[in-house]
């Protein structure tokens, strides 16, 4: 079986559906399920190629999006299908929840996969490198489901002609259980502050070495009323979405505080915060080249800070 996971963008829907098919007649015709989450059936849900389609509906006590509640009913349903591969839309909602699910199933995830194909029965991925110069060819190992982050990606067949217009669709109820095995979501539309626009800033790197870390980075930023930022290779390993990257090739800040956890100061980060009025670099490794710029800075490991931090804050909250 192979999962698309689908967008509101019905050529990218198109674009990923043609390219599972040629994958699925490579591995003797396996199946292709569409996944698409809302409140409604619309006409863009129907008249797809592929063997079953499902339309995740946010049950009526469920208004907020919750990848956690999401991503455990979809280790039940992996397990129940025998997924082999799951092809995710490149945005920042589903790069969030692909590397949320490969951390969970401890499965393998590419991110900007341009290309994916079969060779002598194992995947093969390609990906462009940082500075767009070259591309990189990689090989899936280890238990699947494989996860895919795909962006731009072609397919060599055409279409079959094969195509399904009958929605399931399932409620949520909050739980999985025998009735319920599917939670719907939908992103809660709220006034989301530009990162550009932040005073305060709580940005992670490689040093918080997981996403739970990353997490709780975020739940710390989130007592401070702050904006959460990251490198880009937290963005590359889905811990952070692109609007929140910090950067040459992502956003220009000038908070009036700027923390850095484990982010060591490359060039390309310092561009992006050397302007902020104030700047607290955390980091383990002595020579960081972020240390050079920051006006405070505490050498120790990011992660023990943060959740010192979190400790001291929950003991005084529960006073």
């Amino acid at each position: 079986m192979i999962y698309i996971i689908g967008e509101e963008n019905r050529k990218r829907n198109d674009q990923l559906i043609m390219k599972a098919r040629e994958l699925a007649n490579s591995m003797n015709g396996r199946k292709i399920k569409l996944l698409f989450f809302g409140d409604k059936v619309m006409d863009v849900y129907k008249k797809y190629e592929v063997d079953e389609i499902i339309l995740l509906k946010n049950s009526a006590d469920q208004m907020y999006y919750d990848n956690e509640k999401f991503v455990q009913t979809m280790i039940s349903l992996i397990n129940e299908d025998d997924v082999d591969l799951i092809l995710f839309p490149s945005n920042s909602q589903y790069r969030e929840l692909a590397a949320l699910l490969g951390a969970r199933m401890d499965r393998a995830l590419m991110t900007d996969c341009t290309n994916i194909w079969m060779q002598e029965n194992e995947y093969i991925g390609m990906k462009p490198s940082l500075d767009g110069t070259h591309f990189s060819i990689y090989r899936f190992e280890g238990e699947k489901p494989y996860l895919a982050v795909v962006k731009n990606v072609e397919s060599k067949i055409s279409s079959s002609g094969k195509k399904i217009e009958e929605v399931q669709v399932i409620e949520a109820k909050g739980s999985v259980s025998e009735d319920v095995r599917l939670i719907g979501m939908e992103r809660k539309e709220d006034a989301k502050k530009d990162i550009k626009d932040a005073e305060i800033i709580f940005a992670g790197g490689r040093g918080m070495l997981n996403e739970d870390s990353f997490l709780a980075l975020r739940k710390l930023a989130d007592l401070y009323h702050a904006s959460i930022g990251g490198s880009r290779p937290v963005v590359d390993s889905g811990w952070a979405s692109v609007d929140e990257q910090v950067g040459q090739t992502g956003s220009f800040v000038r908070p009036k505080v700027y923390l850095a956890f484990g982010i060591s100061g490359a060039v390309q980060h310092i561009a992006g915060m050397k302007e902020s009025q104030y700047i607290i670099a955390v980091n383990n490794q002595k020579d960081s080249p972020i240390f050079r710029y920051c006006d405070y800075g505490i050498y120790t490991d990011a992660n023990s800070i943060v959740r010192n931090m979190m400790n001291l804050l929950c003991q005084t909250g529960d006073k």
